[in-house]
């Protein structure tokens, strides 16, 4: 059982290999997921060097997507929505989804980007 559950570990890695796309914009990495948000779209996340570190953004898109759906943010909302990105160590800066990262460590904080927007693009937080 063990050998073939890392195949099927080795087939998701596989899997997630292929249907991950990188391309440049003026510096800038956008990385297209094939995790999808609540409108069936691919998410994106971008990647730019910063200060000998990196910076992972959703570019406003999460906070974007809800506001066009008719979501509001009360103070108790926004308030819930920092505690939230807190619990994957993201913050919200101007409007923003961001994680600072370094090279060593951008595959949990991508993870960590990923897996917030995911849990607030559902709105089953706020």
């Amino acid at each position: 059982m063990t050998k073939s559950c890392k195949n099927l570990v080795n087939a998701y890695i596989e899997w997630l290999r292929q249907n991950i796309s990188i391309k440049e914009i003026n510096g800038i990495y956008e990385i297209t997921t094939p995790f999808l948000d609540r409108h069936n779209d691919h998410l994106q996340i971008y990647v730019k060097k910063s200060d000998g570190g990196l910076i992972l953004t959703d570019n406003g898109q999460t906070i974007t997507n809800l506001r066009l759906s008719g979501f509001e943010f009360t103070p108790e909302k926004r308030q819930i929505l920092n505690s939230n990105l807190k619990s994957f160590g993201i913050q919200l800066i101007d409007e923003e989804l961001v994680a600072k990262t370094t090279p060593e460590d951008f595959p949990q904080k991508k993870h960590n980007l990923i897996q917030a927007i995911l849990y607030i693009s559902s709105c089953n937080i706020l």
